[in-house]
């Protein structure tokens, strides 16, 4: 009769442990549901101003090489163009160009991307609040006005710049979504987003793309 009792409290105790050991182990599991179900999908929320278009349009005229090295070779000569002026005797035909360069400079640089900026200040489809949603599998897009839902075969590269993300369109080299790096409540979450872009179609640091208005 005793070692019955003895055997029946080693039975009580043992359930007890057990019963204690799975407990514990449900808030562990969900905390890796919950760290799975973040990696797989994402929410990011942001409201766009119009320097996000001022910024991104900048950003498509210096995208290349070629262009940076135009601008700076334009800039360079204005200079000299400019000192020329104060030395005696030097030929004056070339100096209409003086006058020519920074002409160019502002209808070809600053008017188009003043421009943008207006425009977006004008039309409330430019500046509603957007929502992106990111999966494994697509991305949709959200703004209060329209919808738009993409695969990720949609976009050939992730660009990162200083202040936004852009997300370059397969289809059309000069169109992009761009999304501002405040719109992430983290640094861990933006983290996430690089390397979930990254994993799907690639990344494409300091490349210049064009701004989408349509974003």
């Amino acid at each position: 009769l005793e070692f019955r009792r003895v055997l029946f409290r080693s039975e009580l105790r043992h359930r007890g442990a057990s019963c204690l050991s799975g407990d514990n182990d449900r808030p562990h599991r969900g905390r890796v549901h919950q760290e799975e179900s973040m990696a797989d999908s994402m929410t990011v929320q942001f409201t766009p101003t119009p320097q996000d278009y001022v910024t991104t349009y900048r950003a498509l005229q210096f995208r290349s090489l070629f262009s940076r090295i135009v601008y700076v070779s334009m800039g360079l000569l204005e200079l000299c163009l400019i000192a020329s002026l104060f030395i005696p005797g030097l030929d004056t035909r070339f100096w209409p160009v003086a006058v020519a360069i920074p002409i160019f400079i502002i209808l070809a640089v600053v008017w188009p991307a003043y421009s943008v900026g207006q425009r977006a200040k004008s039309n409330e489809r430019m500046l509603a609040p957007i929502t992106w949603e990111l999966s494994e599998t697509e991305l949709r897009m959200t703004n209060g006005f329209t919808e738009a839902k993409y695969d990720w075969g949609s976009f050939q590269a992730l660009v990162e710049k200083k202040d936004h993300f852009l997300l370059r369109h397969t289809t059309n080299n000069r169109l992009y979504n761009f999304i501002p790096k405040r719109a992430f409540s983290s640094a861990e979450q933006m983290a996430a987003f690089r390397e979930m872009v990254n994993r799907h179609i690639g990344a494409s640091k300091g490349q210049a793309m064009p701004s989408a208005t349509s974003s």
